[in-house]
């Protein structure tokens, strides 16, 4: 403890003067809003970096819808679990390509960008990919359908008078739940 942090007790409960306070509210502005010039070639390579990377992110989102298949509904679960293994690794390639692309062109700031990881950013982005609305994350359930690892939801109370599935006998309707799946056509699937 400095010299002059003062420390005065109220009840018991230790309360730092309002020199410390202002101190610390002081520091904590200096290092949020830094304006060394780290601090602000820091900011100038990330808008930078974010701008160049607009049009390689936009092309790889073309490139990886192009060149990946619709998802199939009568997929194997190693036909499904290549595609995904495919879209993944052209990502990731495409990730590190576009990056060190990037990081080529010279700085408006003069400072050079700093080294980053690749690992670390793996799986927040798999997450990602794997929770949108896309055809890797539709794949992604299939596939976990396939293995039975997805979970399907017992049928309502009152499905037996509901509506029968062609071909299939009342008796087994009641047991039958409707699951909505990514692509248009909603298939019934037997609960387990």
């Amino acid at each position: 403890m400095s010299a002059n942090t003062a420390i005065s007790y109220d009840f018991g409960t230790p309360t730092a003067s309002t020199s410390s306070t202002s101190r610390a509210l002081a520091q904590f502005a200096n290092v949020v809003f830094d304006t060394s010039f780290q601090g602000k070639a820091e900011v100038a390579n990330a808008l930078q970096y974010s701008l160049l990377a607009t049009v390689p992110a936009l092309f790889m989102s073309h490139i990886v819808h192009q060149m990946t298949p619709e998802p199939n509904y009568a997929a194997t679960a190693f036909m499904l679990s290549m595609e995904i293994c495919f879209q993944v690794v052209l990502v990731v390639c495409a990730f590190i390509l576009f990056h060190r692309i990037i990081t080529t062109i010279p700085t408006l700031s003069g400072v050079q960008y700093e080294r980053i990881n690749f690992v670390t950013p793996l799986l927040p982005m798999l997450i990602i990919f794997f929770s949108m609305h896309s055809k890797l994350a539709t794949k992604g359930r299939m596939l976990l359908e396939r293995l039975g690892w997805y979970p399907i939801p017992n049928a309502p109370a009152g499905a037996a008078s509901g509506p029968t599935h062609p071909g299939i006998p009342s008796s087994s309707a009641a047991t039958m739940t409707m699951r909505p799946t990514m692509d248009p056509v909603v298939r019934p699937m037997a609960v387990r």
